[in-house]
């Protein structure tokens, strides 16, 4: 079993010891692109749709983020940009790093990021506290 695979029992576990519920979200690193695309400077291409990261919103309204949507070295690229909870339509097709693309997207607030699956906090820098 992976450290995700066992992180998300984890959270499964705690919140039915502790009867609470939490909300699949999903995660916007910066603001949504006015023409709703996001863009991958990498490959010089045009996604299509806006991408995110897959989590999950605790009762306390902290998100923890996970990894398997996309990969950790573009969650730490990102990581100094502003983050905000985002709600739109899933595509069935995924960005060019493996990322949820949505489209019809809007802002829903701001994320306060408290992990990561499979990472210790202390693994994760300062930077993306």
């Amino acid at each position: 079993m992976s450290k995700v695979d066992r992180d998300r029992q984890i959270v499964d576990m705690v919140a039915k010891i502790n009867d609470f519920d939490y909300a699949h979200v999903y995660v916007r690193f910066g603001d949504i692109p006015s023409c709703e695309f996001s863009y991958n400077h990498l490959d010089d291409i045009q996604e299509d749709g806006v991408s995110v990261f897959e989590g999950w919103q605790m009762p306390d309204g902290k998100v923890i983020i996970d990894p398997r949507t996309a990969s950790f070295g573009i969650l730490m690229f990102h990581s100094d940009r502003r983050r905000i909870i985002v709600q739109g339509t899933l595509l069935d097709r995924t960005g060019s790093d493996g990322e949820p693309l949505l489209t019809n997207c809007s802002e829903c607030g701001e994320a306060e990021i408290s992990g990561v699956l499979g990472f210790d906090v202390d693994e994760l820098g300062r930077s993306v506290r």
